[in-house]
């Protein structure tokens, strides 16, 4: 059974997060020849200042 984890800055609206899950369950178990209800999305909400790319904290970045 796979699991699939999302990480991302929080904010985004319920629906979005909502569309993500149900994207990506589709397009995993059809990639794995499997059934979409052995597949778990799990997303991960993050806080700007908790993420840093290339060095800089994510409540710097544009």
């Amino acid at each position: 059974m796979p699991v699939v984890n999302i990480y991302m800055w929080e904010g985004r609206p319920i629906e979005v997060k909502k569309e993500i899950i149900k994207a990506v369950t589709k397009d995993i178990a059809e990639i794995l020849g499997i059934d979409q209800s052995l597949v778990t999305v799990i997303v991960m909400d993050v806080p700007k200042e908790s993420w840093g790319v290339g060095g800089i904290p994510g409540d710097e970045l544009k």
